[in-house]
């Protein structure tokens, strides 16, 4: 699946990609109150590849956390 296209980075130019790549993606969110309608958010996210990205086995995966500052508008 995808058309297999060569890396245009000089340090991997030997490598050949996919153009298309499918997963899932698996998350959560916890909000804690500060003060005065202020709130922290920390969120955490998982994707993970369903299919392969080179003529191998290698499919693509991270893990992505966030923090942020929660503010009421208006």
């Amino acid at each position: 699946m995808g058309q297999a296209k060569k890396c245009p980075h000089p340090n991997f130019a030997d490598l050949d990609f996919k153009t298309m790549d499918f997963g899932v993606a698996f998350g959560g969110s916890l909000g804690f109150p500060i003060a005065g309608g202020l709130g922290l958010e920390l969120d955490a996210l998982y994707s993970l590849g369903l299919t392969t990205i080179d003529d191998g086995d290698t499919k693509t995966r991270h893990l992505t956390i966030q923090a942020g500052l929660v503010f009421p508008i208006g």
